[in-house]
């Protein structure tokens, strides 16, 4: 009776055994059948849309540029050196368009003041007095 026993539990053995590989291979079956119907549904999508015009599709994968195409660091460096000379010579011109200040005589006779002119006072100081600074006003109305 013990070798019966000895072989129902060496059986038994064997039993549990394998239904733990059926348990086994059931869990690897759920996630191949998850992993086929993703694919399927995958692929009925991709079916769709290669049946669109207009879709893109990658022919190679792209490569990654090593170095720039042409190098314009120094193109770029000329071209805002003379955009520097061309704006400081026209900032020159705008503020001197901008001055009407008349310093000398000789600039009322420009084309851009055209105003009548009746003289021209001098600068004075702050070291003569009031009454000295207005004798060449008298002396300029009284003519």
């Amino acid at each position: 009776m013990t070798a019966q026993q000895a072989d129902a539990a060496r059986q038994l053995q064997e039993i549990s055994n394998d239904e733990i590989a059926v348990e086994d291979l059931r869990g690897k079956l759920a996630s191949v059948r998850q992993e086929y119907e993703d694919a399927a549904q995958k692929w009925d999508q991709w079916e769709v849309e290669r049946q669109m015009k207009g879709r893109v599709e990658e022919l190679s994968p792209a490569a990654r540029p090593l170095s720039p195409f042409r190098d314009t660091r120094l193109s770029f460096a000329g071209i805002g050196g003379f955009g520097g000379i061309v704006v400081g010579f026209w900032f020159c011109i705008a503020s001197g368009l901008i001055n009407r200040r008349l310093n000398r005589p000789d600039d009322a006779d420009g084309g851009l003041h055209e105003f009548a002119m009746l003289g021209v006072l001098p600068t004075l100081s702050g070291r003569f007095g009031g009454c000295r600074a207005s004798r060449p006003l008298h002396r300029i109305v009284s003519i």
